[in-house]
């Protein structure tokens, strides 16, 4: 992940495997860059990692210190942690936290919604996968 100073568009590194000319597989890094998300009453909202694989499918990124307030989840999707952590408040009041590896299946796309916010000094980084509803 590149640093978090304001000057540097935040980017999601990966190891990119691809055939040269001749047909031979090969290994580079790369960045992946991360673009602002409009998020209504949010000064400060999560950068996005649209993919173009399928509609809706996302890397998700929260820097130190961001918050994205309440809000219902745009569709129901599973969010699966990459990197740090977040905490995630519901509208009972429950709090739980989340690290890397796991997944939450987000289904509050009415009401008040959840607040996200990250944990730690590393940015929180999910992928975000749209699905129907498990309570069909």
């Amino acid at each position: 992940m590149s640093t978090d100073k304001a000057k540097d568009a935040p980017t999601l590194r990966c190891w990119h495997i691809y055939s040269d000319s001749d047909g031979v597989s090969h290994f580079r890094q790369t960045d992946l860059p991360f673009k602002a998300r409009a998020v209504p009453g949010m000064d400060d909202p999560p950068a996005i990692l649209p993919l173009d694989s399928q509609p809706g499918v996302a890397f998700v990124r929260l820097a130190p210190g961001q918050v994205e307030d309440w809000h219902p989840a745009p569709r129901s999707v599973f969010l699966i942690v990459i990197q740090g952590g977040s905490r995630v408040t519901v509208g009972d009041g429950t709090v739980k936290e989340f690290g890397p590896g796991e997944v939450v299946f987000m289904d509050d796309t009415t009401g008040k919604g959840h607040i996200t916010e990250p944990v730690g000094n590393v940015a929180h980084v999910a992928l975000i996968v749209p699905a129907d509803s498990l309570m069909k």
